[in-house]
């Protein structure tokens, strides 16, 4: 019997899409979004599991590409790459009534001072979100989802994943966790009537 369901945040609960937000980012620094992605990338792990502050990693990139930017700025504009998803969040809260719903996201120091633009703290209690720098270690990493599980108390069996990325949800799946690949509300619904009764 399913007893949680765990949410990923970027490009499920918040409207972001990976191609996209690098477009945005490369677009406000003025650089090409090819040369920028994998830069972000592996700046970005250090950041998701806390070895890095926001502040490093914005001035990682900007010294990367000999900018002169404001770091406040730049911090807006990634802010704003991601919106919240009001349909998927309202989907959410309709869940949270039957089922025990948590957040596991990879992100930085910055989140908590995100969440709130992006609604998450209408729908999670802070004991409900797991943040990847909190744990320092990040998806797809198993030892974030038995973390997860030990803390919850919940068996995999009993357990709903959803996120964008495969490769996180394929990782949740190895230990036995019922994963799901968000693609669209409509198909999530569906994929979700496998386990649930909505």
């Amino acid at each position: 019997m399913i007893k949680t369901i765990i949410f990923d945040n970027n490009g499920v609960l918040t409207t972001s899409e990976t191609k996209e937000t690098f477009l945005n980012m490369a677009n406000f620094l003025g650089v090409n979004k090819s040369e920028l992605r994998p830069i972000w990338k592996e700046a970005g792990k250090s950041l998701d599991t806390g070895h890095k502050t926001s502040m490093q990693f914005y001035n990682e990139i900007v010294d990367h590409f000999g900018l002169n930017k404001n770091i406040q700025e730049m911090e807006k504009a990634y802010k704003e790459c991601y919106l919240p998803n009001k349909e998927t969040q309202n989907f959410a809260k309709q869940l949270k009534k039957k089922y025990k719903t948590v957040l596991l996201s990879n992100f930085g120091d910055k989140f908590y001072d995100f969440a709130s633009f992006w609604k998450l703290d209408k729908l999670f209690l802070p004991e409900e979100m797991f943040i990847s720098f909190k744990l320092n270690m990040r998806k797809p990493d198993e030892r974030m989802y038995r973390y997860v599980l030990s803390i919850i108390g919940n068996e995999p069996e009993e357990t709903i994943f959803i996120d964008d990325s495969l490769e996180n949800v394929e990782a949740s799946e190895e230990i036995g966790i019922n994963g799901i690949v968000f693609k669209t509300l409509a198909d999530l619904k569906q994929e979700l009537k496998k386990y649930i009764t909505i």
